[in-house]
């Protein structure tokens, strides 16, 4: 941030200035006395202070666009509470806030405890709120609005840090996109709550900050009504933000210390949460509907002037009614039904004036206002009754009179009068005579017809002397029948004995109106024969059900049959036995018994009547012969059981519907297989169960505890007789597929088994993580490696996520070891859905590798060239590539000499080192691939020596692959012809004879005298000066063949040059050299 210089005379140690302007205020709307209501209100004065001696003559006060000036009171005090704000504090964490202020702290750091200052001193309860914006360049950082003071703390403890960028004063007041600027995070607060920004920097803007930019911040506070503060570190006050504290009734602080700083907050906190207020009291009045509790106010202090414009929601009790009993009350005609009806009158909420009333028609009502005549007042939650009555003379067509009452401060709703209320009806319906144990049915197409001015709701009943002898066949309501339109019925006459039959059929309509019924008479008669129907009841579809019937005569005279047959003698349901004896004579009250077979072939009712052929009677008698086809249906959907977590229990219900309309269905058994996921829940009914038909059920929970992820599923076994016949009690199995998701870790392949590797190889296996399964997205919080050999298993990579309906893949790696052969651990996966353990296996090979021998072991002559050929053969895939071979050869070096070496490996380069006991033969080359076969041929020169049969022993050693390629050495003798001559055996050596050269020389410190021999041999090594004088003996004694080094401290020797001189007993060596010191 830029620092503003100023130049001056003398040094101010400190200096604080501030500047007042005029501003009113109204918040915090007190609605709990209504209809008394009160608001705090603040008035300044230009100078920065309350205005002394406020009058309710001071304001123009409207609600709803009502002058309410004569309710108006002002009531000054102080009170035991602290008044509710909201406070946005807008810090600058530009770069300067970094600079050094003196005893170790920067400024920030002085911003962080006045802050923690201020949050120290204010009071802080919901619904007051305070909130930070933190700015340099652009808003850096906003926090939310909070009601209580941790989080405030905790949120300047984490984010008060410093931001890089140019300082802009303008985004910090009125940034409308987050974060949020001070002026649009303060208004969403509460409207009704004191709104105060407190803006701090240490600097003037870097950015222009001109005139318009400041107007429009004046403006956007004003308009929410904030009040805006300044605090300035370690400078003057800057003078556009000191002018907007001032348009908006704020101050400016300038300070240069932190004790400064902290006064400063202080100061504005006991200025914004002052406990000595003033309240603007006024009297409310009350609305009449809903849309009246939202109040609009505008209370205008004239001494500015300003002018306050909000709005507050009053309570249910400021909506005022006259409530009545009733809206709609009937009456009847004069002698038929209610010709006086009461209503009742109460005063809801507030005292009610009764002013006058109103008839929309004139002769049919009269108002008897029982004590009272209007206007009267109704005090508040008082009630009266009046009484009115229908007059109407001659009573004419019904219709509707609208009766309102005039009332004050609300108008009540209209009450509709509707006279007379009724109907025209049927008087009687006569059904003549008809035969016992038969019905018949008369259909009145307008039986009931409303002649009331109003729809009326019409219900119908049977009483009177033999209610049970009819039946209404079209129902009984409720109808509703529209003005002037008619009721249709049909009832049925079904007598049951011979005689006078007779009921009422009662139009059920509001009783205010009277009775209205209609006459049923009939007359039952016998019938030619007397039989009653034969039912045989619901019978299973395909059985067989014989029954005999006995028929008694009724009749008083004899009755001749002469045939007794079927109606329909193609149906394949019923089967009659003709009698034997036919025409058969039956005296009265003796009986005939008829064998009929019902064997239901479909579903449903089915019914054949019998016909006798009687001597003397125009028409058969007829014999009601029915019975229903049934069937008892199994409807079991499968269950889904849904999701639950491993190891954990959710119940789910099997339903099982029996849609069958003809025949409840009887379920014997239902079963589960054994299963530790799937298990009946408690209280399942699971035997001799029984399922009424239409739609019956039976519900048996089902207990699903997954043990592993994934889909699981089982099959119930439905034992019932959801079958046809022959047999009587059938028994049938259904099974129902229940099914349930496990949430957790589904994980494929599970064991992780990397199967048999080499031991020289790597292997990387994917695991699938399954969420295919599943609604939501898997987190993997962690994936380690745990067991026994966790060091050999690497988890490569893993998702952090896997959305809902994919998968996911985690690679892990095997990473063998020497000398080991089987590995195990376990693959330990954390996620949001829980955790998962998967075994993790591996087996490892090697192979012993030596070389396969190609020589024949012909015999060689001593001094040939031995050509020896052999082959390496790598058997098995080891999943590298082979780029170095070493070859040990052993041999016996005085027979056996290697000449050269060849190999059938393309682009490989050999070089052969001797060694103690024989040769290293090491190679490079391109590298390749096992398994591989390849032959080599090495040559050796052969020489006489005291062994006839020398063995050669080969190693092969791959250094690429030493830990899966096993190094066997294989060896084979040679056949030597070898000379003995004189029986003296000539001695042979791969060595010579040498003494080597003094180094360095000139010697100038301690220095070694070296030597080689071929055979065993006496040895002398002495020192010479140049005089030819020995001066030191080195050794003389019998030494093995082989190489010497003997050291030589050069202190014994001085300045001059000397000779050492070997002796053997075939060779002697002299070396010159030179000490200097």
């Amino acid at each position: 941030m830029k620092r503003m210089l100023v130049l001056i005379g003398f040094i101010f140690v400190s200096i604080t200035y501030f500047t007042h302007a005029q501003s009113f205020n109204l918040y915090s709307i007190d609605t709990t006395n209504f209809p008394n209501m009160r608001a705090l209100f603040y008035a300044r004065t230009p100078m920065g202070v309350d205005y002394p001696n406020i009058l309710p003559t001071d304001f123009d006060f409207y609600e709803n666009g009502v002058n309410l000036n004569a309710t108006l009171g002002v009531d000054c005090k102080k009170v035991d509470f602290f008044p509710q704000l909201a406070v946005v504090l807008v810090l600058d964490v530009s770069t300067s806030m970094n600079e050094d202020a003196g005893n170790g702290e920067r400024r920030i750091d002085w911003v962080k405890q006045g802050a923690f200052a201020f949050l120290d001193s204010i009071k802080l309860d919901p619904p007051s709120v305070i909130g930070f914006v933190l700015f340099a360049g652009d808003v850096y950082k906003t926090s939310p609005l909070y009601d209580t003071k941790q989080p405030l703390y905790d949120w300047l403890n984490i984010n008060l840090t410093i931001a890089a960028g140019s300082t802009d004063f303008y985004p910090a007041f009125v940034k409308g996109w987050p974060p949020l600027g001070a002026l649009p995070l303060i208004e969403t607060a509460p409207k009704d709550l004191r709104r105060v920004v407190i803006f701090l920097t240490d600097g003037q803007p870097e950015r222009p900050f001109p005139d318009w930019k400041r107007d429009t911040v004046i403006s956007y506070a004003k308009r929410i009504k904030a009040q805006v503060y300044s605090i300035f570190i370690t400078m003057p006050l800057y003078t556009q933000v000191d002018l907007i504290c001032q348009a908006t009734g704020g101050k400016s602080f300038s300070v240069y210390t932190k004790a400064e700083l902290i006064n400063a907050f202080k100061k504005i906190v006991g200025d914004i949460q002052s406990r000595n207020v003033c309240y603007l009291t006024w009297v409310s009045p009350f609305g009449c509907d809903e849309q009246s509790k939202n109040r609009n106010i505008k209370a205008i202090f004239k001494r500015i002037p300003d002018s306050v414009q909000t709005s507050y929601i009053a309570p249910d009790k400021s909506i005022s009614k006259l409530s009545l009993s009733d809206n709609l009350l009937l009456f009847g005609a004069p002698g038929i039904g209610t010709t006086k009806r009461q209503l009742t009158l109460k005063a809801v909420n507030s005292d009610f004036t009764v002013n006058s009333f109103t008839l929309s028609t004139t002769g049919k009502f009269t108002i008897d206002w029982k004590g009272k005549t209007p206007p009267f007042v109704l005090a508040k939650d008082q009630s009266h009754t009046i009484e009115i009555d229908y007059v109407e003379s001659p009573v004419g067509a019904s219709s509707e009179t609208i009766f309102q009452i005039n009332a004050t401060p609300c108008q009540p709703e209209q009450v509709k009068l509707v006279a007379p209320c009724g109907g025209d009806v049927v008087s009687k319906l006569d059904f003549n005579k008809v035969a016992i144990l038969t019905t018949q049915n008369k259909t009145e197409n307008c039986i009931f017809r409303n002649t009331t001015a109003i729809p009326l709701d019409v219900t119908l009943t049977l009483e009177g002397a033999n209610p049970t002898e009819f039946a209404i066949i079209s129902g009984t309501g409720p109808f509703t029948v529209n003005p002037g339109e008619c009721l249709n019925v049909t009832i049925q006459f079904k007598p049951q004995t011979v005689g006078q039959k007779s009921a009422r059929l009662k139009f059920n309509i509001p009783s205010y109106c009277g009775e209205f019924y209609t006459e049923l008479v009939g007359e039952g008669i016998p019938s030619t024969l007397p039989v009653p129907p034969i039912d045989f009841g619901v019978k299973r579809l395909l059985t067989i059900n014989d029954s005999t019937v006995t028929i008694r005569n009724t009749t008083p005279s004899t009755i001749i049959i002469q045939k007794v047959e079927l109606s329909n003698n193609s149906d394949v349901n019923f089967f009659l036995t003709q009698p034997s004896n036919l025409p058969l004579t039956v005296a009265p009250n003796e009986t005939f018994d008829l064998t009929i077979r019902f064997s239901p072939q479909t579903e449903g009712y089915l019914e054949n009547p019998i016909l006798l052929t009687l001597k003397d009677f125009p028409e058969p008698a007829e014999i009601q012969l029915f019975g229903i086809g049934g069937l008892p249906k199994i409807d079991a959907p499968d269950v889904n059981c849904g999701k639950a977590k491993v190891g954990n229990t959710i119940t789910t219900n099997m339903v099982i519907t029996n849609t069958s309309q003809t025949m409840d269905l009887f379920i014997s058994e239902i079963l589960l297989p054994p299963s530790t996921e799937f298990k009946f829940g408690t209280g399942a009914i699971t035997k001799n169960i029984r399922i009424s038909k239409n739609n019956g059920t039976h519900t048996v929970p089902i207990d699903f505890t997954p043990s592993t992820p994934g889909t699981r599923k089982i099959n119930a076994l439905i034992k019932s007789d959801a079958a046809p016949g022959p047999n009587n009690n059938p028994l049938v199995n259904d099974t129902v597929e229940i099914f349930g998701i496990g949430e957790g870790l589904v994980v494929n392949p599970d064991p992780l088994d990397f199967g048999e590797i080499s031991a020289c190889a790597t292997k990387d296996l994917n695991l699938e993580v399954d969420n295919t399964p599943f609604d939501a997205d898997l987190n993997i919080q962690n994936v380690s490696i745990s067991g026994k050999d966790l060091n050999n298993f690497t988890v490569i990579t893993y998702p952090n996520s896997i959305k809902a309906k994919e998968k996911g893949v985690v690679i892990v790696r095997f990473v063998p070891e020497t000398g080991k052969t089987h590995y195990s651990a376990n693959l330990e996966i954390q996620t949001n859905f829980g955790g998962r353990t998967i075994p993790i296996i591996g087996t490892v090979f090697t192979e012993n590798i030596g070389v396969d021998f190609k020589y024949d072991n012909s015999k060689l002559e001593v001094s040939k060239d031995l050509q020896f050929p052999f082959e390496i053969h790598i058997t098995r895939d080891h999943s590298i590539l082979i780029s170095k071979l070493d070859l040990d050869v052993k041999l016996y070096r005085k027979s056996l000499e290697i000449k050269d070496f060849s190999s059938k490996l393309v682009g490989w380069n050999w070089n052969i080192i001797p060694t103690n006991d024989g040769y290293r033969i090491s190679g490079t080359g391109t590298p390749f691939p096992t398994p591989a076969q390849f032959q080599s041929t090495i040559i050796f020169n052969t020489y006489l020596s005291d062994i006839a049969q020398p063995e050669i022993k080969i190693t092969p050693f791959f250094p690429d692959a030493q830990n899966c390629l096993i190094p066997v050495e294989k060896s084979q003798k040679i056949n030597l012809v070898t000379c003995f001559t004189e029986g003296r055996v000539v001695e042979v050596s791969d060595k010579n004879y040498q003494l080597f050269d003094i180094q360095p020389n000139p010697v100038n410190t301690d220095f070694d005298v070296s030597f080689q021999i071929a055979f065993d041999d006496v040895v002398s090594l002495s020192i010479y000066n140049a005089f030819g004088e020995k001066v030191k003996d080195i050794v003389n004694s019998n030494l093995k063949a082989g190489s010497y080094s003997f050291y030589i401290n050069s202190n014994e020797l001085t300045n001059g040059v000397y000779f050492v001189r070997m002796q053997t007993s075939s060779f002697n060596f002299t070396k010159s050299f030179v000490v200097l010191k």
